[in-house]
């Protein structure tokens, strides 16, 4: 008697690459949002034109030998249910008039890239003391999906899994901003205002 056997392809794992919002900060007590003065106080204070911020964002995924773009959006109601609630009372920025987004990037075999955004200090702030906050989403492209939302998963009942696909960015012209660290004495740091 003989015997013979097949030969088969064996399947290997493949997963579909997310990208999210990196806030697994734990010296932030807000990771999910930041705060910026658009004030300088070199010498004397005066007003910025505009300032550069990068936040972070995570690749959960292969990486890749090319860089890839991820797309982030302005948040509205039918991306974050509860939208007008996260903006803690603060105005909605306006993308290309208040801030605009300068560069999504997941640099070509890194684990982490960083969106760039361009604040701008209009006069609303400059007189008026106002605070925009600019909610940022990221959304599906052609290089990630973004249907994995908990990546911090919650360590007990008591805490809540975090979006990681939404991140706020407050900004303001206050010339008499306490020091920061006033702010995290209070339960809830938006508390500034």
């Amino acid at each position: 008697f003989f015997y013979s056997c097949e030969h088969e392809k064996l399947d290997t794992y493949e997963s579909v690459d997310r990208v999210y919002f990196d806030q697994n900060n734990k010296t932030n007590p807000l990771p999910d949002s930041m705060y910026i003065n658009l004030i300088t106080r070199d010498g004397e204070i005066a007003f910025l034109d505009e300032t550069e911020v990068e936040i972070p964002v995570k690749l959960m995924g292969m990486l890749s030998e090319t860089d890839r773009k991820f797309s982030v959006i302005q948040a509205d109601e039918s991306y974050v249910k509860n939208i007008e609630s996260l903006r803690r009372g603060c105005d909605e920025a306006v993308i290309n008039q208040d801030f605009e987004i300068l560069s999504s990037i997941i640099p070509a075999n890194k684990e982490k890239g960083m969106l760039k955004i361009k604040l701008k200090n209009s006069t609303r702030l400059q007189e008026k003391g106002d605070t925009l906050v600019a909610s940022l989403y990221i959304v599906e492209n052609e290089h990630f999906s973004t249907d994995y939302s908990a990546t911090n998963a919650p360590t007990s009942s008591n805490d809540k899994p975090k979006e990681n696909l939404l991140y706020r960015i407050f900004f303001y012209s206050d010339r008499y901003e306490a020091p920061r660290m006033w702010y995290y004495s209070f339960k809830d740091p938006t508390e500034r205002r």
